[in-house]
């Protein structure tokens, strides 16, 4: 495994809200299972998709449907020696980054963009609205044609509280509900090439 720290985070463990975010990065959190998006997601991927790049891996649960196949990059703010992974290291980059810090070194990010598959996982709510939409405008602009922002939100109606994708860039995206038997029911935005 690769790894690159962009800007050390020594409080990662309280998190936006208070949140102890030091159980996502070990095994026993109680959850190694993808999430149902990926069932979803991995068959009707694109064939020219080579790399998944994975905004809040936390410790790789979501990369399992994936690790044999494809070039795995995780981002999360956890330094990595904190980490217990739960899925294979050996195809796999992770970055100490935040979503913020991502927008401000784009540069020297050299992805190829147009042949992988963007996720977010519980991730974006934490970036401010502005930062939402760059970051969504960001991807689209380098070519990016595979696109999850999969979100936590109260229920399963309603205005998400947190995630504020302007109008030019939600009508990019499909809205889906993978889960509906956990607390704050995550809903996927889809921007996908192939469905």
């Amino acid at each position: 495994m690769k790894n690159h720290s962009i800007k050390k985070y020594p409080n990662y463990q309280h998190g936006a809200a208070g949140i102890n975010f030091t159980s996502y990065f070990s095994p026993h959190s109680g959850n190694q299972t993808p999430e149902k998006v990926l069932e979803y997601i991995k068959p009707n991927l694109s064939n020219n998709i080579k790399t998944i790049i994975n905004f809040g891996c936390a410790s790789g649960r979501d990369f399992i449907p994936f690790q044999t196949n494809y070039n795995c990059i995780g981002f999360d703010i956890a330094p990595v020696e904190d980490i217990t992974w739960v899925c294979e290291t050996d195809n796999l980059t992770y970055y100490e980054c935040s979503i913020e810090d991502f927008l401000s070194n784009i540069d020297t990010f050299k992805f190829d963009f147009p042949n992988s598959l963007v996720y977010t996982q519980g991730t974006l709510m934490y970036a401010s609205h502005e930062d939402q939409n760059i970051f969504v405008e960001t991807l689209i602009k380098k070519g990016c044609n595979s696109i999850i922002l999969q979100e936590y939100e109260p229920g399963n109606s309603g205005h998400h509280p947190y995630l504020n994708l302007n109008e030019k860039n939600l009508k990019f995206f499909t809205k889906r509900i993978f889960r509906d038997s956990y607390e704050g029911n995550p809903t996927a935005h889809l921007y996908l090439q192939k469905l």
